[in-house]
């Protein structure tokens, strides 16, 4: 009923790989090339494919098979950038020699390996990396360009000229049928051009080049030809030529972009664009190419590729609802939840604004709440701030205040991210409206409970039970509740009233096993043992007889002394169910007594009949917690006998590595800290691969950065402010602990009952 607190996870490195290619990319952009790097090398640890096991296949998902094919061409990217930093030719070949490596299909970078090589004057190996890239992409459109700088290289042993004519035309003909050794000699024997031609050479060269980009366009060759136009179209631009084939060439290039496929369209309706920086219709036409590219690579299941060119067309028209809802759901795809969020959004308050200025139709109104909840969803799963989803679910609802099953989700989706008074103010809302019923009662009693409204939330649990007393929700609801009062008046002291909520509890069913095992513990508290074993003899007899309410019963009895009866309880229990984890919870509550002779027995007992890894890493845990590190590490070290491939003792032995160390120990040992970070990476190493323990992996994960974020750990590098101290969360083994069937009594099990002492005689 109350709300559970539940610690912090601190140290989680939550950021997934795709996320970290997304920053690395925009890192590039900025220029920040080592962190770039950094976010990179981050990237392909978590991106390392895992062995299989030996005749097991490892499913990989999309998005990381996308990722793992994007981390190559984002490290080519970031090589490239750091070759353009660099002063020395030398060293910036060096870089781009190793982004061919990484990205062997992007030929830009086997072209700009032989410019690097020019500049260091190697002509020969820069010829040789064009010639590669003329293997690897015969139709790229900068092969042309390449070798045209290539004949125009400035050899700084002469200060001659080259003219671009036939034998310049000769040589990139053998380069291009793949004649490079020809080539190289024709190229080779070429007196030089200047870098910074003349306006006549420029004019010459572009012309040049826009015939020849002609002709392969005929030819069609419609890459080749763009690289040549492209390079043309630079050389009249920069010197302002205005030579008449610029108009014929805005012509041209409409009239292939009429014919091709979307991605060459893209590049020519871009050129047109350059050429002509007004024209309209151009850029009417080079959005619908941006479409129709990022359907293609959307249905060839290229997300990456079609969300970048959606999210260009949103820069130029953020308008574009269509777009952006493409755009958010390939974001979603990729596992880029936040931005995905970002765009919903931006769609959510376009729909508001609408319902806004026109009379609200109910078939508008329902898409706004299906989107709402989506947005929400994924803010929430997102760890977006919970005062931004409280402000988009606020938006939404002061469209629709009458709505109530708007106001119900709201009220759902508050308490979820904490805001519990806000979602019983909805509830309110909802009841001044439609008036009162069970369901809308027990949901406002919740809430009331949860803000420790005690009073106010027993008034409204009356009030739903006297509307439907034979609902089963309604009872189930209303005997959780009058336990919790019980705990909690208990824990007052104020036992005669822990007692009354319990008889009340058992007029509303007589065989309810929690209320009769909290009442037996409380009647011997209240030094009533003939009823107290009244309680737990109707716990007993409650039929069908099982083997959890016996031992429940037998444990109340072994807690105030009565080892006589406890025994026999057992007895029967393991009679009825002589499983391992029946046998365990017997033996867990001689431990709790520390009667640890009898609880080894039932333990041994229990391994002898089986018991599995959890139920024993569960009596692991108990013992080292109560200091039995002998007995503890026993039945550690069978569970590593049983399966040493299984993640879970390797998990207890770094918990108990260093949650049993005390500060002075770290101190003069940091080095079992380190110890410990292995011991669980070896763990999370052993969970991979294995569907069946991803349960245990947040768990290993959260544990290694705790023990990573030590401060003797961070001692060693100075930045330690305080040596002391191990953050341990119990919640990390959450996935260990069962259910009890007494569990409204559990906070009083542990305590001694308090018994009236006998007067005595004169």
């Amino acid at each position: 009923m109350s709300q559970k607190k539940r610690k912090s996870k601190k140290g989680s490195s939550a950021v997934s790989p795709i996320e970290l290619l997304r920053t690395a990319d925009s890192r590039i952009e900025r220029g920040e090339i080592d962190a770039a790097f950094d976010d990179i090398n981050k990237a392909a640890r978590e991106l390392a494919p895992r062995p299989a096991p030996p005749g097991k296949k490892i499913s990989v998902p999309p998005h990381i098979v996308a990722a793992r094919q994007e981390l190559g061409r984002l490290r080519a990217r970031a090589l490239a950038a750091r070759a353009r930093t660099c002063s020395d030719p030398h060293l910036a070949a060096s870089h781009l020699k190793d982004a061919v490596e990484s990205d062997p299909a992007a030929v830009g970078y086997r072209i700009a390996l032989g410019a690097a090589r020019l500049q260091s004057g190697k002509l020969a190996e820069a010829l040789l990396a064009f010639a590669e890239a003329r293997k690897s992409s015969p139709d790229h459109p900068l092969l042309a360009r390449a070798f045209a700088i290539a004949s125009a290289y400035e050899n700084s042993d002469s200060s001659a000229i080259a003219s671009t004519g036939s034998q310049l035309l000769e040589g990139l003909a053998q380069a291009m049928r793949g004649e490079w050794a020809s080539a190289g000699e024709t190229l080779g024997c070429l007196p030089q051009i200047s870098s910074h031609p003349s306006r006549r050479e420029a004019a010459q060269l572009a012309t040049q080049l826009y015939y020849s980009g002609l002709i392969a366009a005929l030819d069609g060759r419609i890459r080749e030809a763009l690289g040549d136009w492209a390079e043309a179209a630079r050389l009249s631009r920069e010197h302002a030529l205005g030579l008449p084939w610029v108009k014929r060439l805005v012509e041209d290039l409409r009239n292939i972009a009429a014919d091709c496929a979307p991605e060459s369209a893209r590049e020519c309706w871009r050129m047109v664009l350059s050429l002509s920086p007004g024209d309209r219709e151009a850029q009417a036409h080079l959005t619908a190419a941006d479409r129709a590219q990022a359907l293609e690579y959307w249905r060839a299941d290229r997300t990456l590729e079609a969300a970048r060119i959606w999210e260009a067309i949103l820069k130029v028209a953020p308008e574009e609802h269509g777009i952006r809802r493409n755009h958010a759901l390939a974001l979603e795809k990729l596992e880029l939840t936040a931005d995905a969020a970002r765009e919903w959004k931006i769609l959510a308050r376009e729909q508001r604004r609408r319902l806004k200025n026109s009379p609200p139709e109910a078939e508008s109104m329902e898409r706004l709440i299906v989107l709402e909840k989506h947005l929400v969803k994924l803010m929430i799963t997102a760890a977006i701030d919970p005062g931004d989803i409280f402000n988009e679910i606020e938006a939404t609802t002061n469209i629709a205040p009458d709505n109530d099953e708007l106001a119900l989700w709201a009220s759902e989706t508050l308490l979820e991210i904490g805001r519990v008074q806000p979602a019983l103010r909805h509830l309110d809302a909802i009841e001044k409206r439609r008036g009162a019923s069970a369901g809308l009662l027990l949901r406002k009693g919740i809430l009331l409970d949860i803000l420790e409204r005690h009073s106010e939330a027993r008034h409204i649990f009356d009030r739903a039970f006297k509307l439907e007393p034979d609902n089963p929700i309604v009872r189930n609801t209303m005997l959780l509740f009058l336990g919790e009062e019980a705990v909690r008046a208990a824990n007052r002291r104020n036992l005669p009233q822990a007692v009354a909520y319990c008889e009340r509890q058992l007029s509303i069913n007589p065989d309810y096993a929690a209320a009769l095992a909290h009442l037996g513990h409380l009647y011997y508290s209240l030094g009533r043992e003939k009823d107290a074993k009244n309680a737990l003899s109707r716990l007993a007899a409650i039929e069908p007889r099982t083997a959890e309410r016996l031992t429940a019963a037998g444990t109340i009895y072994l807690h105030v002394g009565v080892k006589k009866e406890a025994a026999a309880l057992f007895k029967e229990a393991m009679s009825l169910s002589p499983d391992p984890e029946t046998i365990i919870n017997i033996g867990d509550a001689y431990c709790d007594r520390r009667m640890w002779k009898e609880a080894m027995r039932y333990y041994d007992i229990a391994v002898q009949k089986g018991a599995n890894l959890e139920l024993l890493a569960h009596v692991i845990i108990s013992l080292f917690e109560k200091g039995r590190k002998r007995e503890g590490q026993k039945y550690l070290d069978e569970a590593f006998r049983r399966d040493p491939e299984h993640p879970l003792p390797y998990m207890i032995k770094g918990i108990d590595k260093v949650s049993s160390l005390s500060p002075i120990d770290i101190i003069f040992n940091p080095g079992v800290l380190k110890e410990a970070i292995e011991i669980f990476e070896t763990a999370e190493t052993k969970c991979i691969g294995h569907p069946e323990y991803s349960k245990y992996l947040e768990s290993i994960r959260d544990l290694r950065a705790h023990v990573a974020a030590h401060p003797m750990l961070q001692a060693a590098t100075g930045d330690a402010e305080d040596i002391f101290g191990f953050p341990f969360d119990e919640d990390d083994l959450d996935f260990l602990s069962g259910d009890d069937s007494a569990e409204d009594f559990n906070a009083f099990i542990d305590r001694p009952p308090r018994r009236k002492k006998p007067r005595r005689r004169r």
